[in-house]
């Protein structure tokens, strides 16, 4: 009798490592939401920045210069950095280029996370709690080179 109760045990045993080596691995985060979608379906590397902007240091005049440059490189956002040069004011642009395909600033983690998730084309994301970017690139697919080190920043892989 005791080695059937132990050859059961052993069974039993069995079924929950192979139940627990089969279940999702916890870093993906996915859950169900109450409507039944899946929400938060990203794998987070903290302390990372994607370097797919180009700053473009030719002086502009005014903000409104950099417009242009963005039209005839296809940006899919600019900003301006102001800097004040001894004898007046001039602006640089700040380009994002594809991959990008989105740009916001003041959107939080959870926000950007919504707005990439309601984007059929965002496979990465990055933010620093008020920054976001969406990329159409797959994570595995950024070359080495536009990874940095960077506190407070997280690169996510979309994952469902």
């Amino acid at each position: 009798m005791t080695v059937i109760s132990n050859l059961m045990l052993v069974i039993v045993l069995l079924c929950v490592v192979s139940l627990h080596v089969a279940s999702p691995k916890p870093h993906s985060r996915t859950r169900k939401s109450a409507d039944g979608e899946k929400e938060d379906c990203y794998n987070i590397t903290k302390d990372k920045w994607l370097n797919y902007q180009i700053l473009k240091l030719s002086a502009v005049e005014t903000e409104d210069g950099c417009k242009p440059l963005c039209e005839k490189n296809k940006c899919v956002k600019f900003w301006t950095n102001r800097f004040d040069i001894g004898n007046g004011i001039t602006y640089g642009c700040v380009l994002q280029l594809k991959p990008s395909i989105f740009v916001a600033e003041d959107m939080n983690v959870e926000e950007c996370k919504k707005k990439c998730a309601a984007m059929k084309e965002c496979k990465t994301l990055m933010n620093n709690r008020r920054s976001c970017y969406l990329y159409d690139i797959e994570y595995s697919n950024i070359p080495a080179d536009k990874f940095s080190q960077k506190t407070d920043w997280i690169v996510a892989q979309k994952t469902c």
